[in-house]
């Protein structure tokens, strides 16, 4: 079943940011998605407290939540991620999938356009994060997707590389796989996502050489540079922190993807592997309950029928002008109580300036502080900081994955100072 989809294109510039927390930084879609991945998550955390059907069991010797060992999840993207994972040679003749994942309706979802720098156009797209039980017709299908392509999830081009070595060292090995690419192909796909600062930058040579691999990258802003990192590295992060964030984790252990699903479009295997996995394969030392999350990765035949090519195809036959971006972004959750929210400039569509610091006007849902998890006990709670850093697990998890990542871009704290009564 479908628990959570999400459309958007945008992101506020670092100018743009939120004091108090009523905006949303990040708009694209993978990102709205793990955000209404979260309320259903909270909704799902309130029916297991209330002993009703949940995807959730109480761990009584951890005091926390975890998932029941029949649930899975499963992210369905239309495009390759922007950042590291759509960067991959453009003339590879890419062989169709064995074995497809059909269309059904638990799949129908809502349809959106999101702002996929691929060659400096338009890539339409569609998210969403679906919870699987466990199926043994699933499980031996994932099988074979991986046998009839000839490799396991873990088998790469890139096994010559050694991934357990600082980042900079990593991208100078990658760097040997670019020159390999220079007497085969002519170009490779860009992505409009920037290196950050005192990293390696992209040298913008004409061909193969315009970027380099395995860098942390800022998606762009309209004039207004962000600190909102690709939608690559994001996932990486996911893989190592979870999907639940520090907030949930006062309550449930670290939530992973099981498989990641791209659809018929251009898509590179070993590009998405070195982007959300390979990248953070020397992270250890975690705390209980973290880990490297290695995904399934499947490419599906299946074409949404909102893709980039689909769309502009449709949209030319009938018009002749040119495609415009939609402004607003949209989540939608399987949580039974407010499943639809549109979304513009970071703010919930319907609220006016007036009261968009209430807290009807934010999307996160919040928790009461009555039965307060462990580590939210005897401690002066009084910002939404004071919560997150609380989650002293996820902390830790969290500083390790900075370890691998030393300029990864930070927000500046004050724009977690804002008062939190609850969470």
């Amino acid at each position: 079943m479908v628990v959570a989809v999400g459309t958007g294109s945008k992101c506020l510039g670092r100018n743009q940011l939120s004091m108090d927390g009523s905006k949303i930084n990040d708009s694209h879609a993978e990102v709205l998605t793990r955000r209404a991945f979260l309320r259903y998550l909270y909704h799902q955390l309130d029916l297991a407290k209330s002993s009703k059907k949940s995807i959730f069991s109480y761990n009584l010797e951890m005091h926390r939540y975890q998932l029941r060992d029949n649930i899975t999840f499963h992210f369905f993207i239309s495009h390759t991620p922007c950042g590291d994972a759509s960067i991959f040679p453009k003339d590879v003749k890419f062989s169709r999938p064995k074995e497809s994942i059909s269309n059904s309706d638990d799949s129908v979802g809502i349809k959106r356009t999101i702002n996929e720098v691929e060659d400096e156009t338009i890539v339409y797209q569609y998210n969403n994060l679906s919870q699987r039980t466990s199926d043994t017709r699933y499980d031996s299908m994932e099988k074979r997707l991986c046998m009839e392509s000839g490799e396991s999830i873990a088998d790469s081009s890139l096994k010559e590389f050694n991934p357990r070595q600082s980042l900079s060292q990593y991208q100078a090995s990658l760097s040997d796989q670019v020159l390999k690419w220079s007497g085969k192909y002519r170009d490779v796909y860009r992505t409009g996502a920037k290196c950050v600062s005192q990293t390696t930058q992209d040298p913008h040579l004409p061909g193969v050489n315009y970027h380099v691999l395995g860098a942390v990258r800022t998606k762009p802003g309209r004039g207004d540079p962000t600190l909102s990192t690709s939608c690559s590295d994001k996932i990486a992060r996911w893989n190592v922190l979870g999907l639940q964030g520090a907030l949930l984790s006062h309550f449930v252990y670290p939530v992973y993807l099981s498989s990641i699903i791209i659809a018929n479009c251009s898509y590179d295997k070993t590009a998405l592997k070195r982007a959300v996995y390979d990248r953070i394969l020397n992270i250890d030392d975690l705390p209980p309950g973290y880990k490297v999350n290695e995904p399934l990765l499947i490419h599906t035949s299946s074409t949404f029928e909102d893709s980039k090519a689909a769309v502009t195809k449709r949209y030319n036959d009938e018009c002749s002008q040119r495609l415009s971006i939609c402004s607003s972004g949209i989540i939608w959750t399987y949580d039974n109580v407010c499943q639809q929210q549109v979304i513009v400039d970071g703010r919930r569509q319907g609220f006016s300036k007036k009261n968009v610091t209430s807290p009807k006007a934010r999307i996160v849902e919040s928790i009461s502080k009555n039965n307060l998890p462990i580590t939210l006990r005897d401690q002066e709670l009084i910002t939404y900081n004071n919560y997150k850093v609380a989650a002293v697990d996820y902390r830790r998890a969290r500083a390790k994955f900075f370890e691998r990542f030393p300029h990864w871009p930070h927000k500046p704290e004050a724009t977690e100072a804002f008062i939190c009564d609850s969470i």
